[in-house]
C-alpha cells in the first residue's frame, strides 16, 4: 500500500528514523515503496554500532554484491577487549569492498571517496597492531573526517596517565592514544579530498613518557584542500606543533579558513591550556629561526606575516570548565597577543 506522503518528505522521515529504530528491517517491511527508499538510505549511509555487526555485513556481501555505494560511513563502536586491530581490519575490508561497487566514487588510486567518515571509538595503548589505523584509513579518501571519543560532549575523557592509579582523574581515558597519532597523521596526509577534519579526545606523546620526542615530529599533515581543522580535548600539544602546521600551510597553496582549538592543553588536563598567545610566540620564533642570511632585511615582514596568519585562522576556546583545580580560563590577561612584544623587538 503506497504511503500518501510526498517522496521528499518520506525520505527525510526515513533518514531520521532508520538510525534510531532498534530493528530497521521492520521499517523496510512496511511497504514496497518504503522498502525501496529505506534500502537506498541504509546502504548509502552505512552505520555500524558493533564489530559483530560490521563483520556480519562483510560476510553477507563477500561477492561484492552491494547494490549501491555508500556516501557516508559511521562507525559508532564501543570497542571491547582492546580489539582495536579487529575493528580497523574490518574497516579496511569494508572500504576496499565498497570501492569495488560499480557505482562507487573512487579517486585516482582506486580508493573509496565518501562525503563523510565518522568514527566514534577508542584506540588502545597496548594494541600491538596499532598500525592497522593507517592500513584502514589509507583505503578511503573522505571529504569530511571525524574521530571523536565515546564520552558525552560535557565529559572530558582524557587521562592524566596511561595506567590505572589512585590519583585524581584516573577514571578519565584517552580515546585516540599517543601510539595511534603517527599512523593517523600518516593516513591523513593522503586524504587529498579532505575539507573538514575533526579530532577530539586525543593525547599527543608526553615528554615524560618519551623524553627524546621531537615536538615537530607529530605535526598534523598539510592538506591543501583542508578548510576547517577542529582539535578538541587534547593533551600534550606543543604550541610549536600548531605553529609548524600553520607555517607549512602558509608556505603552500591552501584553502585553510579555521583552526579551532577547544580545551587543548600544553601538558596534562591539570596544567595550562594552549592559548593564542602561545601559538603566536611559537610562530614568531619559527619565523625567525627559518631566516637565511640573505633574508635578514625582511625579518620583520616575515614575522608579521606569520602572526597575521595565526590570528586570522586560529581560535582558542575553553569549553569544559572545572569546579576546582586546573586552568579554568579565569585570567583573560593570558589571552593577550604579542603585539607589544613584537614592537619591543629590535627587528
Amino acid at each position: 500500500m503506497p504511503v500518501s506522503l510526498p517522496t521528499e518528505l518520506l525520505i527525510d522521515i526515513l533518514t531520521f528514523a532508520l538510525p534510531l529504530h532498534p530493528g530497521p528491517a521492520d521499517i523496510l517491511r512496511t511497504s514496497s515503496q518504503i522498502f525501496t527508499l529505506a534500502f537506498h538510505i541504509l546502504y548509502t549511509h552505512l552505520r555500524f554500532t558493533s564489530t559483530r555487526q560490521l563483520a556480519l555485513f562483510l560476510s553477507t556481501f563477500e561477492d561484492h554484491s552491494l547494490r549501491c555505494a555508500p556516501r557516508s560511513i559511521d562507525c559508532d563502536i564501543d570497542v571491547e577487549n582492546n580489539a582495536t586491530s579487529d575493528v580497523f581490519q574490518l574497516m579496511c575490508s569494508l572500504f576496499t569492498r565498497c570501492s569495488a561497487v560499480p557505482t562507487a566514487e573512487v579517486d585516482d588510486e582506486g580508493r573509496l571517496v565518501v562525503d563523510l567518515l565518522r568514527l566514534r571509538m577508542n584506540s588502545h595503548a597496548q594494541d600491538p597492531n596499532i598500525y592497522m589505523v593507517y592500513e584502514a584509513l589509507s583505503q578511503i579518501n573522505p571529504r569530511r573526517f571525524t574521530w571523536v571519543g565515546p564520552a558525552p560532549p560535557h565529559h572530558f575523557s582524557i587521562a592524566v596517565g596511561y595506567t590505572p592509579t589512585n590519583a585524581p582523574g584516573d577514571s578519565l581515558r584517552i580515546q585516540i592514544v599517543p601510539q595511534a597519532v603517527p599512523p593517523l597523521f600518516r593516513a591523513l596526509s593522503g586524504h587529498s579530498n579532505l575539507v573538514e577534519l575533526k579530532l577530539t579526545h586525543i593525547g599527543f606523546p608526553s615528554p615524560k613518557s618519551d623524553p627524546e620526542s621531537d615536538p615537530f615530529e607529530l605535526v598534523p599533515p598539510h592538506i591543501p584542500s583542508l578548510r576547517v581543522f577542529y582539535l578538541g580535548q587534547a593533551t600534550f600539544v606543543s604550541p610549536y606543533t600548531i605553529a609548524s602546521f600553520i607555517g607549512a600551510v602558509q608556505s603552500s597553496p591552501n584553502n585553510l579558513q579555521t583552526v579551532r582549538l577547544v580545551d587543548v592543553y600544553k601538558g596534562s588536563i591539570w596544567g595550562l591550556r594552549l592559548r593564542l598567545s602561545d601559538v603566536e610566540e611559537a610562530a614568531m620564533m619559527l619565523a625567525l629561526l627559518s631566516l637565511r642570511p640573505e633574508g635578514l632585511l625582511h625579518r620583520k615582514e616575515l614575522v608579521i606575516a606569520a602572526l597575521e596568519m595565526v590570528r586570522r585562522v586560529v581560535i582558542c576556546e575553553a569549553q569544559t570548565e572545572r569546579i576546582i583545580g586546573g586552568d579554568r580560563d579565569e585570567d583573560n590577561t593570558l589571552m593577550v597577543t604579542l603585539l607589544a612584544k613584537l614592537e619591543s623587538l629590535d627587528l
